[in-house]
């Protein structure tokens, strides 16, 4: 059973899942990893 299935959802788990979901669309748009990085906060040093 996969672990998603497994355990109850939390709130780190539906964050982590909507960025993911995020940054996946800004790559399929185009967005190069630093600008994502960027955009979203991230820090990519």
């Amino acid at each position: 059973m996969p672990a998603q299935e497994a355990l109850p959802p939390t709130l780190i788990v539906d964050r982590v899942v909507r960025r993911h979901e995020e940054i996946n669309r800004m790559v399929d748009v185009g967005y190069p990893l630093s600008e994502i990085a960027r955009r979203l906060g991230l820090d990519r040093t």
